[in-house]
């Protein structure tokens, strides 16, 4: 079971006007509820699950090993906007000095049985442990994350601890949460929080609007231009800039930070927000990145992209344009305009096609899975009738059940996005 305890501290702090004092939660998993394990490059590339230590850092030549660990229950901890500080706390059994420790947020599911080097989940890198010199307690602060984790703006995959130095024989080894010996040596993690009955003062951000100048013109990669957001503090205290807002370029509407948190950005400084003030207008120049393809672009904003600013309600950070940026592609009117992907949903069992209404002579199509993978292209025709996709893959086979994206581009290369759903 968890170990948790609280400890309620004395001290108190002003907050605008209130006073508040803190609360310390700890949650060290054990045998049965602790996640973690470690695996080699070269020895244990398969993995050492339900081992007595975590491992990370170089071993021989061209062999290292990395960690994951993951709290899954945190039930007992409490929420991202009453979260002070989290901290990821290993205890060092021994080391041979790793000048410091990288740690990555983990972007995908992992089992501890069937990780190995082979597939060990990919990440984000987030922070990193001071030099681990010494035995004893290691701590890194990984508050954004834990206030993501329990606002659910990101999904709590754990986090992976990579080595800074590969190259030399320099392994830190961790008690992991089957250490039996002495319990208290386990993986914890620590976090401090308001705890006091009086209302707690802090801002609440959010973003009402996306528009720019761009709507009607094309941008190429590499150029810049002009975005107006409307951003609202509908909470009791200011907030001071700097602080990080992101900007997607996305091909849908699609507001989950765990999906599009692999897709194109730009990010800019947040402007000063006084109380309770609503539809300020920030307008900042961005640029589009570089390597982006070519197509119509929803432009989806996230403020406080960091989480460093603790909000009353943490949940209403992301929002979307309700039109496209043109990139690289004709922004004026044309038979796309008009069309649309039929039928919708598609069964491929039944011997449906997905076709493209209107006129469309020279027309191509790229069809994207929801992930963004090119799994077909159409090559262009010079009938009247739109591209017709049968729903198989440039290989011939046919594809899984999901949803799809086709990328239309007529003779005066103007591209539109089809969103399909196809049954297999």
């Amino acid at each position: 079971m968890n170990h948790v305890r609280s400890i309620v501290s004395s001290i108190c702090i002003m907050a605008a006007t209130a006073a508040c004092s803190f609360s310390e939660t700890t949650i060290q998993p054990g045998p049965t509820n602790g996640m973690d394990t470690y695996f080699g490059s070269v020895l244990n590339s398969m993995g050492v699950p339900n081992d007595q230590f975590i491992v990370c850092g170089g071993n021989i030549s061209g062999d290292y090993y990395q960690s994951l660990i993951q709290f899954t229950d945190l039930m007992t901890g409490p929420v991202a906007a009453n979260t002070s500080k989290a901290e990821l706390w290993l205890y060092c059994a021994s080391t041979n000095y790793d000048p410091n420790i990288q740690v990555f947020k983990v972007t995908m599911p992992w089992t501890e049985a069937g990780v190995n080097y082979s597939n060990y989940p990919m990440g984000i890198y987030y922070t990193y442990f001071a030099p681990v010199t010494s035995t004893g307690w290691h701590r890194v602060d990984i508050t954004s994350l834990y206030r993501e984790w329990k606002n659910n703006s990101a999904t709590n995959y754990g986090m992976r601890l990579y080595p800074s130095n590969s190259s030399i024989s320099n392994p830190s080894y961790f008690y992991s949460s089957n250490y039996i010996d002495d319990p208290t040596k386990r993986p914890k993690l620590v976090i401090t929080s308001y705890t006091d009955s009086t209302t707690i003062i802090q801002p609440d951000l959010n973003i009402s609007d996306v528009q720019t100048d761009a709507w009607s013109r094309t941008v190429s990669p590499g150029s810049s231009f002009n975005v107006t957001l409307t951003i609202n503090n509908n909470g009791s205290l200011g907030v001071l800039s700097p602080y990080s807002i992101r900007i997607y370029f996305t091909y849908t509407r699609d507001t989950n930070l765990t999906t599009i948190s692999t897709l194109p950005y730009v990010d800019l400084a947040g402007p000063t927000l006084g109380v309770n003030e609503i539809n300020k207008y920030h307008t900042a120049a961005i640029t589009v990145p570089s390597m982006l393809a070519q197509g119509f672009y929803y432009l989806v904003a996230c403020i406080d992209y960091t989480v460093i600013i603790p909000e009353s309600n943490e949940t209403n950070n992301v929002t979307a344009s309700n039109s496209t940026l043109p990139v690289g592609v004709e922004a004026s009117t044309s038979q796309l305009d008009n069309a649309y992907a039929y039928p919708s949903p598609a069964y491929l069992s039944r011997g449906h096609k997905i076709k493209i209404s209107g006129s469309l002579p020279n027309s191509y199509a790229r069809v994207l899975t929801s992930s963004g993978q090119l799994i077909r292209t159409i090559s262009p025709t010079n009938a009247g009738s739109g591209p017709e996709w049968d729903g198989k893959t440039d290989m011939g086979e046919m594809v899984s059940t999901g949803l799809y994206y086709i990328h239309v581009t007529d003779e005066r290369n103007k591209t539109r996005i089809f969103t399909i759903f196809v049954y297999r």
